[in-house]
Formats: C-alpha cells, structure tokens, sequence
C-alpha cells in the first residue's frame, strides 16, 4: 500500500501562530482509479509519496515538494465547525514529471475532518483520475 505524507491544512492553526509553528506530516494511503482505464500504477506515479510542511509553505506560490518531487500546492480551504467538530474543504493542485519528463498539472479536492482545529486529520482526496486518504498529523513546535 503507497503512503505518502502530506500535509493537512486547518484554518484555526493560524491563531497560534503567534507562539506556536505547526509542522504537518500526513500519510496518504488507498491509492486507486477514480475512472475507468485508469491504472493503480499510474495513481501511484500521480499521488505525492512523503511530505512534512507548515501551512505558510503548502499555500505559498512554490507549494511543497515531496520525496517523489510531486509538487503539492494548496489553492484555497474553508473550514466549519459543527458540534465541536472541524471539516475542512481544500483546493489544491498537483503536479510533476511522468517517467519521460512531460510536465504534468492536475486539480485536487481535499475534505479534512478533525476533532480539533490542531489536530489529527482523516482525509478523503480526489483528483479526476484517482483518489484515496490521508492522515495527517501535526507536531507544535514553540518558539
């Protein structure tokens, strides 16, 4: 099974900015086709394998390289809180290489839930190809 760490992004993170920096290491897993003709393979060679960030870089022009120098950039992301819990809607984009060097770039939808806005996250993802989870995990580091 293919993990891969990415970061999951929470909008209440950024109050503690202040005192706190938040690192995000998450682990993608249940990599499949989201269509028809697509391979495991080829998701596989499309999905970021591991990733450790902060939100201030994941959102930033350059976004987030991974090990397997995907680039991960959130676009946008909306958080509500309903009963004590947190759900975050994400816009991304993807992008990288395929084995013959052809730049390749692809949206991707992310729906983040949590118990807490600096928490672990359980995560769906989409791209129009694939699909799969994530968990993402954050590490408070004090300044």
């Amino acid at each position: 099974m293919l993990r891969i760490l990415l970061i999951s992004l929470l909008l209440p993170s950024s109050i503690l900015a202040s005192q706190q920096k938040i690192i995000w290491t998450a682990v993608f897993s249940n990599v499949t086709p989201n269509k028809s003709g697509v391979s495991t393979q080829y998701c596989r060679s499309h999905t970021p394998t591991v990733m450790i960030t902060t939100i201030k870089k994941i959102t930033s022009k350059q976004g987030v390289n991974a090990l397997n120098g995907i680039n991960v950039r959130y676009l946008s992301y909306v958080t509500k809180q309903k009963k004590g819990l947190y759900f975050n809607l994400v816009k991304a984009v993807i992008s990288g290489k395929d084995k013959s060097g052809k730049k390749w770039k692809t949206p991707m939808k992310l729906y983040e839930q949590t118990l807490k806005p600096i928490g672990v996250t359980w995560t769906v993802w989409a791209t129009e190809k694939c699909k799969g989870t994530f968990l993402g995990t954050p590490t408070v580091v004090n300044k």
